[in-house]
């Protein structure tokens, strides 16, 4: 189903009754819930630029599902049963008012790219190092003062923002005292829009 750029404010149950859907977009709405449904394969979500504040806790068959984009909404958190959901390599959910990281998310071992700026974060949590796939990470516009030391752990990231945020530093890598907090393969890093004085122990490990 593709129903983007429309006016729609309800959805039917039966037209989210197909088990074989694969596809479901419908950015740019004006819906503010979704009936609950079980797709087993889905591969693709994506109900941003709506006003959604829950999503439906369906997920336990969507074992499929590799791209969600909830940007947007007015969401704080993640249905548990997203947890299954162990193949999804693309997480955008800007605009929200997530105030953590959610922990679904935690379990997206594959993840390529992380999108959630313009929420409410304020830190990282444990384990967040682990994300080893992971290669675009946006955490632009939230409540970080402190640079993430989380994000030192990911050896392969190449794009970081951390722009519109209020580091007022960039704190040692927590493995190395001597070497900066930041990763050493980043290609592109933004820290515009903070309350930086200086950079140092820029040297990589």
């Amino acid at each position: 189903l593709i129903a983007d750029f429309n006016q729609l404010q309800t959805l039917p149950p039966s037209l989210l009754s197909t088990p074989l859907m694969e596809h479901f977009s419908v950015s740019n709405n004006q819906l503010v819930s979704l009936p609950p449904f079980k797709w087993g394969k889905l591969k693709n979500f994506n109900v941003a630029f709506n006003q959604l504040q829950e999503i439906p806790d369906c997920f336990s068959t969507s074992s499929f599902l590799t791209d969600i984009n909830i940007s947007f909404n007015r969401l704080s958190s993640l249905p548990n049963s997203m947890k299954n959901c162990r193949k999804v390599d693309v997480f955008i959910a800007c605009g929200n008012e997530f105030k953590a990281i959610p922990r679904p998310v935690m379990c997206f071992s594959q993840l390529r790219v992380l999108s959630m700026g313009g929420n409410q974060l304020t830190s990282l949590p444990k384990g967040f190092g682990s994300f080893f796939f992971l290669r675009f990470l946006d955490l632009s516009n939230n409540n970080f003062s402190v640079f993430p030391v989380q994000i030192s752990g990911i050896r392969g990231l190449k794009y970081l923002s951390l722009s519109h945020n209020c580091l007022t530093e960039i704190p040692p890598n927590p493995a190395n005292a001597d070497a900066s907090a930041i990763p050493f393969d980043l290609r592109l890093l933004d820290l515009s829009f903070n309350k930086l004085t200086k950079i140092d122990r820029w040297e990589t490990f």
